[in-house]
């Protein structure tokens, strides 16, 4: 077991020359969190009442944060949600497996992407959809762009019907959760804590849920790991410090969600940013390695020093060798 290591020493997920691509390192407000309706082609709009609803819940969420780390996100022209319409009918958006290049979440994300002007990298958002169709209810999700804490936007989408009825989920709780999600926050198993009985608002603690707008009496918190991740990322939550406690660098350090898939955007190659594997002194990663952190980056060196014995494996992160 590792000793513990004060949040400061952790070593940041990103580099300084990453950290140029990202709007908001360089002068942007940080995080904004955009609310958009998104409605399939063949769906109906949102009641023009459910967008006041959206706002005061966006809003509740915003505090929240703030009481817990002293910092928040920005709200993306006033948390006033935007109404986008979908290039194809429900049927596209449901039809592929959960975690699959063409699902729900990566079709959108690219929309998206589309719709405001950006790519992966220079996007400044945070997008957090409420998915119209009459179908089945869809379950709550949250994804960052690029991965670690800090190196882009993200992806929350909800049903919309939980909006208005908390069902199939209360809206309030899962909103804050999910967010917790697309900042880069992973579930409190990643830190060897209990799904089901945790304090943080990364667990499936049912004391946590809410009921409309109104918070639960003990709506959760984050934990010092999970304070301490996104304080790698100051540039994402302004104001943010360090945790008062200790925490475990090494476990904080792998509890990281990897980027999405290329299919909202190609990767781009970036020399001497994050991992790169050479066999025999010929580079074989993939521009994707720029995104991944350093203990990614040991772990698949380690593996491929493992299975490739015959050969001269070499790595390194930001430039300078791994051990």
């Amino acid at each position: 077991m590792p000793s513990a290591t004060p949040a400061a020493e952790l070593e940041p997920t990103d580099s300084p020359s990453l950290a140029a691509l990202l709007p908001r390192w360089s002068g942007a407000p940080g995080v904004r969190v955009r609310p958009v309706f998104f409605v399939p082609a063949d769906a109906e709009p949102p009641a023009p009442r459910l967008e006041t609803l959206f706002a005061a819940h966006l809003a509740l969420a915003q505090d929240h944060f703030r009481t817990m780390l002293g910092a928040t996100f920005v709200l993306a022209e006033g948390g006033i949600p935007v109404v986008v319409r979908g290039a194809s009918g429900a049927a596209a958006y449901e039809s592929a497996p959960p975690d699959s290049p063409e699902d729900r979440a990566h079709r959108i994300t690219r929309e998206l992407l589309e719709w405001s002007g950006h790519d992966r990298y220079s996007s400044p958002d945070l997008f957090v959809v409420l998915y119209l169709s009459a179908g089945r209810p869809i379950a709550g999700g949250g994804r960052t762009f690029n991965g670690a804490p800090g190196l882009g936007g993200g992806y929350v989408e909800l049903d919309h019907r939980s909006l208005a009825t908390d069902r199939p989920y209360p809206f309030q709780s899962t909103l804050v959760h999910e967010i917790g999600h697309a900042l880069g926050l992973t579930h409190v198993d990643c830190h060897g804590r209990d799904m089901q009985r945790d304090g943080s608002i990364m667990s499936y603690d049912r004391t946590h849920h809410s009921s409309r707008l109104q918070r639960s009496a003990t709506p959760g918190g984050l934990a010092a790991s999970e304070h301490a991740l996104l304080a790698l990322a100051p540039g994402a939550l302004p104001g943010i410090g360090p945790p008062e406690r200790a925490v475990d660098a090494e476990r904080v350090a792998r509890c990281v969600f990897p980027p999405m898939h290329a299919s909202i955007g190609p990767f781009r190659a970036l020399t001497g940013v994050g991992y790169a594997l050479r066999f025999d002194g010929t580079p074989v990663h993939g521009p994707e390695a720029s995104l991944f952190t350093r203990a990614a980056a040991v772990e698949n060196c380690d593996w491929n020093r493992r299975v490739h014995r015959g050969v001269a494996v070499a790595c390194s992160y930001n430039g300078a060798p791994l051990p």
